[in-house]
């Protein structure tokens, strides 16, 4: 996702395309924020994207409140997690 084209954000939108499903789920986890991915489908409703990175890293982007706009608006999910996050503080990310 730390790019603006990349091989998942085109694989989800072929699924769309060319396979017919109407959503799809990218899941990025990494140091890096999913600047590319995230700014592909911001605005597009069929793809939930959710980013559980580093705080404070380049890019700078994926603040909580980064959540889609128009058809998109709430299909963005981001999770900005401080260094050396334990599990248990991890663990909390999805509650």
């Amino acid at each position: 996702g730390f790019c603006l084209f990349n091989n998942v954000a085109v694989a989800a939108a072929r699924a769309r395309a060319v396979h017919g499903l109407d959503r799809v789920c990218v899941v990025d986890f990494d140091v890096h924020h999913g600047n590319g991915t995230q700014d592909a489908f911001y605005r597009d409703g069929g793809v939930h994207f959710v980013s559980i990175h580093g705080r404070g890293y380049y890019p700078g982007t994926g603040a909580d409140d980064e959540t889609g706009e128009g058809p998109g608006a709430g299909t963005t999910w981001n999770r900005a997690l401080p260094a050396k996050t334990q599990p248990p503080q991890y663990q909390d990310t999805f509650r």
